[in-house]
């Protein structure tokens, strides 16, 4: 790929012609990227954990929804001993990735507490309700916003403002959802037929 600086936003979803190893130049290549879509790949795990890695530490929204990747690929999101750019997402889909284990993406959610306004996981019938219960028990989801550790000293504000569960039939039972109007202080999405996109990040790119 040749170098384009100036690129902040880049759509490769649907191109299941693109090998992953030509898109391991991501963080040289497109040194400002904020916006990355690579959606409907096939992208498997070992590869997305791959790609995470050479991602550009500038990027605001990422979108790997209905890609077959698990544990690799969500934990590369954060910093580890073979990545250690710390992403400060704002925006995060991975609606219908039926691959996902709840534990690492509650693991993932609350590292990213501090800048994730938005995450969207339509689809992922494979979260129990053990996903829910542990956020919900959790600082993360209290109706407080402010993070503490475990000498209840501040850590800092919780970003969350909107969490897309359209479509995931075991978190939309009237009990569960009463819990979590009575302990959440944002926007539940419930039946978004419309589907992700980065409309709500745009007004960081000015």
């Amino acid at each position: 790929m040749n170098k384009m600086p100036s690129l902040v936003e880049l759509n490769l979803s649907g191109c299941k012609s693109i090998l992953s190893r030509n898109l391991y130049c991501l963080k040289t290549a497109f040194q400002n990227l904020k916006i990355f879509s690579l959606a409907k790949v096939f992208l498997s795990d070992d590869d997305g954990a791959l790609l995470v890695q050479t991602l550009p530490s500038t990027l605001i929204s990422l979108d790997l929804s209905f890609n077959p990747i698990a544990k690799s690929t969500i934990r590369a999101l954060l910093p580890n001993s073979k990545n250690f750019t710390s992403f400060h997402l704002k925006s995060l889909s991975l609606g219908y990735c039926r691959c996902i284990d709840w534990m690492d993406l509650a693991y993932v959610v609350t590292g990213l507490y501090k800048h994730l306004e938005y995450l969207s996981i339509p689809g992922c019938f494979q979260l129990d309700q053990s996903f829910l219960d542990i956020l919900l028990s959790s600082p993360f989801f209290s109706s407080s916003s402010t993070l503490y550790n475990s000498n209840r000293k501040s850590i800092g504000i919780v970003a969350l403002k909107t969490l897309d569960i359209s479509f995931c039939s075991q978190f939309l039972s009237s009990s569960t959802l009463s819990k979590i109007n009575q302990n959440c202080k944002f926007q539940i999405l419930k039946n978004n037929i419309k589907g992700f996109n980065h409309n709500h990040i745009y007004n960081y790119l000015n």
